[in-house]
């Protein structure tokens, strides 16, 4: 991968779980989220944290929704954590 820091190995090896994301894609990007103004990349952290601890993949339902109003009747024995 890149020479230039392991925590950016690790950003890069995050992107590629993307579908269509290969190492290139996942540099060229990890690169440009970094090259961000410094608010720009702490709002996209924050939202991808925030989105990640109060959504739920409903596969069933086919959508996204918030956490607290999904049933867990809703949810696939495979999707329980």
């Amino acid at each position: 991968m890149s020479k230039i820091s392991p925590l950016v190995d690790s950003l890069i090896s995050s992107i590629q779980c993307l579908p269509g994301v290969g190492p290139k894609t996942a540099r060229r990007m990890v690169l440009h989220i970094l090259e961000m103004d410094r608010e720009a990349g702490m709002l996209l952290a924050k939202n991808l944290k925030k989105a990640s601890n109060m959504l739920v993949d409903v596969r069933n339902v086919g959508s996204f929704l918030k956490r607290k109003y999904v049933q867990p009747a809703w949810i696939p024995k495979d999707q329980k954590n």
